[in-house]
């Protein structure tokens, strides 16, 4: 085999490898209740701060009511955990934001990260119905 074609083949190889491994690592992002956390989080950090979110609440809720149907059904199709756990990984979620404010305040870069959060799930397209 010609030193090019080698050097090619352990390329793709290691490249495929990567790729594999990026993914294996942010799985997590789509899973459903990741998701409904981070709708939690953004919820909670923009009425602790009191941004005016008018415009955006009722897309936001939709889109909140179909993530948190989601880990719902997950967590009741999935078995290992409870429908407890949901709401006390949710619970923790809150602590995590109200710790953030009391650190830093409402003008801290995280949590100006949750209001665009906020933003960005209210912006999203409402889900097919199945």
């Amino acid at each position: 085999m010609k030193s090019g074609t080698l050097f090619f083949v352990l390329f793709l190889a290691l490249y495929i490898g990567f790729e594999l491994y990026v993914v294996e690592k942010t799985r997590y992002r789509t899973e459903p209740d990741y998701i409904y956390l981070q709708h939690i989080r953004a919820m909670y950090a923009t009425a602790s701060c009191d941004i005016d979110v008018t415009e955006k609440r009722t897309r936001f809720s939709q889109n909140f009511e179909y993530a948190m149907a989601r880990a719902q059904d997950a967590v009741t199709t999935d078995g290992s955990s409870t429908d407890q756990s949901l709401v006390d990984r949710a619970t923790t979620v809150r602590g995590e934001v109200d710790q953030l404010i009391e650190e830093y305040g409402c003008g801290h870069i995280e949590l100006w990260k949750l209001f665009r959060l906020y933003e960005m799930l209210a912006d999203r397209s409402p889900p097919i119905a199945r």
